[in-house]
């Protein structure tokens, strides 16, 4: 054990060293991140500051009930009431933009609320789970009234549990497409600390291996009173670190970059410790299958180039399942748990989206446990062999 620590260390130190680590490791997530969210906050987000700053269209279908409820949203000055609106039309012209709520009154409203019971009102909408500040924006009016509702049934005497909530307002999402910003975040995160974490691992693979190759130590190496397997586990741990990190900071930046840029901060619940803790879940034993990958092709390659050249077309085969879990209508299932990459995309979709089933997520963390596995072995197998070693 103390000589994998020392091989560990060793290697830890010299991989602090190189540049090309540095700069993919920890410099790429943390500068790349903002720019890109920065960009893409640009064309895709315009218009949420106008949101928040223009009048708040609304029509109601009040079932000739509720009236002193529609006075006082008459009376506010940043809602917009559009009169005369079938509410038939409500959903059509919520998804054109039109119309950013519709109110439906429920028959019974009035009477409901004068026998102390709770009246019942239906809101639509498509905002997602970022908009909440322009939702709490509109529904004070209607919080304001329950409270004075509320106030009187307080002042008479006796009650029952309906008197203490007036009203019960429901709200339903007319286009549960624009609501998926939990999906969204779930489809395109893992897309970036995925790569990141095979970037990561790139270079530290290819310099303790290739690179000892070129420098002509590997030979001195293996002369060491110590085993392949510990020179390997040293190694391997040392790879498996660098790709963790680079994802971890990838995080980090997302985080930093949600937090603070003017468009996105309302999207930082999105990422919270649970989500953080069951993502990680998946990261480590993700990078030990890279690192099983990375390190024979580093073995095999005779020079730094070569083996750039070599590992260089594996990104493609990793962003391909990863664009794939993009496409609408693919979930988390039996099958897709089974497929590597694509599982860890479609898992984390699900958990952003709060819809995972943990029976398939402890799946994916066993099929992820296994190409971990198999990785090493593949390593191993690759670092036992003398013609790569000693190939020229």
């Amino acid at each position: 054990m103390s000589a994998i620590r020392t091989i560990f260390l060793k290697e830890l130190k010299d991989m602090l060293r190189d540049r090309r680590t540095i700069l993919t490791m920890i410099v790429l997530p943390m500068i790349l991140m903002p720019i890109v969210f920065s960009v893409v906050a640009s064309f895709s987000f315009p218009d949420r500051k106008a949101k928040l700053e223009r009048n708040i269209r609304v029509a109601i279908f009040t079932n000739n009930n509720a009236a002193t409820l529609v006075e006082k949203i008459e009376r506010r000055r940043d809602i917009e009431l559009q009169k005369e609106v079938s509410p038939y039309d409500f959903e059509r012209m919520i998804k054109e933009d039109s119309l950013d709520f519709g109110l439906i009154i429920s028959k019974s409203f009035d009477a409901q609320i004068a026998q102390g019971k709770t009246g019942e009102i239906e809101i639509l909408h498509k905002l997602s789970r970022a908009d909440t500040v322009f939702f709490e924006q509109f529904v004070k009016t209607i919080r304001g009234y329950e409270k004075e509702i509320l106030n009187e049934r307080l002042v008479a005497l006796g009650g029952n549990s309906d008197m203490l909530n007036p009203i019960d307002f429901e709200t339903k999402n007319i286009d549960p497409k624009t609501t998926s910003i939990e999906e969204i975040a779930g489809g395109i995160l893992p897309l970036f600390f995925t790569i990141f974490c095979f970037l990561g691992a790139i270079y530290p693979a290819i310099d303790l291996f290739t690179g000892e190759k070129e420098r002509g130590t590997i030979e001195t190496l293996l002369i060491l009173p110590t085993s392949r397997l510990q020179i390997l586990t040293g190694k391997l741990l040392v790879v498996v670190l660098a790709g963790v990190i680079s994802g971890l900071l990838t995080f980090l930046s997302i985080y930093l970059t949600l937090n603070f840029h003017p468009k996105l901060s309302l999207f930082v619940s999105v990422l919270d410790f649970k989500i953080f803790a069951l993502i990680f879940g998946m990261m480590i034993p993700l990078t030990t299958f890279f690192a099983g990958i990375l390190i024979p092709v580093s073995i095999y390659a005779n020079s730094f180039k070569e083996a750039q050249s070599l590992t260089q077309p594996l990104i493609i085969v990793i962003v391909l399942p990863l664009i794939a879990a993009l496409i609408p209508g693919l979930k988390l299932s039996l099958a897709t748990a089974l497929i590597p990459i694509l599982n860890i995309a479609l898992a984390s979709k699900a958990i952003f989206a709060g819809t995972i089933d943990y029976g398939l997520l402890i799946l994916v963390y066993a099929v992820l446990f296994l190409l971990a596995f198999a990785g090493i072995l593949l390593a191993r197998k690759g670092f036992a062999l003398e013609r790569n070693i000693f190939r020229h």
